[in-house]
């Protein structure tokens, strides 16, 4: 009786550990065990479409370790996490956790109704294991709730995702690979209609745009104009409503799918981008990346094995080099990120093209 107490006990403040703001805290019990008893994965991810893309790499490698189970991705469709997923061939399936975004209400209303039908959906799966990535409040609360025997998460937040999640897996034996295999990025059947066939090398790949305002670079209209002195081509991607193309462009705006932006962002000699999606889309698929960074250090957003391959354009702050976590709600001064020249952005385009 005592025993059945005691278990009852540590199952409970597991649970309730899950919701606490810890630091970290790994339901470690039997890992050992768990050979030939994995058949259900369940990874959760974070929101962003960056944010899949950076801890795919662990996702692949936490498939290869248990290459028999099926592994499910719950994630954020409107954010098109599914989209990305069917790239990545270690996914066997995928979940919308059913909302768009993290205001209050939208929070609320969700806790309130879709949150509960999610977690029934969830525990009738009846998964192996779970493991969160970058778990905030709503994920653990999910977590608490699934019931899983087997799961790990971490609340580190101070290093580039892909590493911490390696970081966690090793728990499962599992250590760090690249970006290398993680993608399959097939070729659109109108391939020639997206990227014609006789365009002008170098192929200059820009992406102008960023959802968060303090990741805006304000120049990039005045960097094309420079770009087009190098007889290449430019091919400007990305969405924004009401955008009218200035200058020879070849102009891809808000006519792509994510696995057509994959495919027409490995094509390119060159990419050139703030901080956002698209920049980790060219650091998957090996294209050379200038990336610029304001408010935000590299070193949170950039794979530490990639930036040889790449040239990141940073001019700290004792703001930037402080903030650990990035979030859509709120705003940071990107001064800094004005201050980059159109003619390092050009010098560092030249390099990566070998001119």
């Amino acid at each position: 009786m005592r025993q059945i107490k005691t278990t009852i006990y540590n199952r409970i403040k597991a649970r309730v550990l899950l919701i606490l703001p810890v630091s970290k805290y790994n339901h470690l019990a039997n890992f050992s065990c768990l050979e030939g008893t994995v058949r259900k994965i369940l990874c959760i991810l974070p929101a962003g479409i960056g944010d899949t893309i950076m801890v795919a790499p662990a996702i692949t490698a936490l498939k290869e370790r248990f290459p028999d189970a099926s592994l499910v991705v719950l994630g954020h469709y409107s954010r098109g996490v599914d989209k990305i997923c069917q790239l990545i061939p270690a996914v066997d399936n995928t979940i919308d956790i059913g909302f768009k975004d993290y205001h209050w209400v939208t929070v609320i209303g969700f806790m309130l109704g879709q949150f509960w039908r999610l977690l029934f959906e969830l525990r009738k799966r009846k998964f192996d294991l779970t493991v969160v990535f970058m778990p905030n409040i709503i994920r653990r609360i999910l977590l608490a709730g699934l019931g899983c025997k087997f799961y790990i998460y971490g609340n580190k937040i101070d290093d580039y995702p892909g590493t911490l999640a390696f970081k966690l897996l090793r728990s499962l034996g599992i250590e760090g690979r690249s970006q290398k295999g993680v993608f399959e990025v097939p070729e659109p059947q109108n391939a020639g209609m997206i990227l014609p066939y006789d365009l002008e090398r170098p192929v200059i790949c820009v992406h102008p745009f960023c959802g968060m305002v303090w990741r805006q670079w304000n120049k990039f209209e005045l960097l094309k104009e420079s770009l087009a002195e190098m007889h290449g081509s430019i091919v400007v991607v990305g969405r924004k409503k009401g955008y009218v193309p200035t200058g020879p462009e070849h102009n891809l705006v808000n006519k792509l799918s994510i696995a057509e932006l994959f495919w027409v962002i490995k094509q390119a000699d060159v990419l050139i981008t703030a901080d956002s999606g698209p920049m980790h889309i060219g650091f998957a698929v090996g294209t050379p990346t200038v990336a610029l960074f304001g408010p935000v250090k590299p070193a949170l957003r950039v794979p530490p094995y990639e930036k040889e391959k790449h040239k990141i354009l940073y001019k700290p702050t004792v703001e930037s080099e402080t903030v650990k976590r990035v979030t859509q709600r709120k705003e940071l001064d990107n001064t800094s990120m004005q201050n980059i020249s159109v003619t390092e952005v050009m010098d560092a385009t030249k390099a990566l093209l070998g001119q």
